[in-house]
């Protein structure tokens, strides 16, 4: 296992597009490792927290959102148990129109759309 100012040195990258990450509850340990500057170098980020199974990891997963929001980020949860987070970049030009359409549309759409499938189509997926 590297940290992500490793990964980022053997690799030769500045900046980091795009990271998911689902390390089956290490993500918790990933975020205290990394320097603000480390993060922020990444544009977007695609997270899965295990909360939902390690309870007693809510006030640091609700930590490493706040912080996220302080270093420039959108937070925008498309999970009620954070299973899927992504942490935007204020930096990638995305504004709060756009934000507001993933936040509302995208989030809830695809619920609505889940919903209507198995109301007219039974157990369909």
């Amino acid at each position: 296992m590297v940290t992500l100012a490793e990964l980022r040195r053997r690799a030769g990258v500045g900046r980091i597009d795009l990271l998911k990450m689902d390390i089956e509850g290490a993500e918790i340990e990933l975020f205290e490792a990394c320097s603000d500057d480390e993060l922020q170098a990444v544009m977007q980020i695609t997270v899965e927290f295990h909360e939902f199974l390690y309870p007693e990891q809510a006030e640091a997963v609700a930590r490493i959102k706040e912080r996220m929001r302080r270093l420039g980020f959108w937070v925008l949860p498309f999970s009620l148990d954070n299973t899927n987070v992504l942490f935007l970049n204020r930096k990638t030009g995305v504004g709060a129109v756009e934000v507001a359409f993933l936040r509302s549309f995208v989030r809830y759409g695809k619920g609505i759309l889940r919903r209507g499938r198995r109301m007219i189509f039974g157990d369909a997926p």
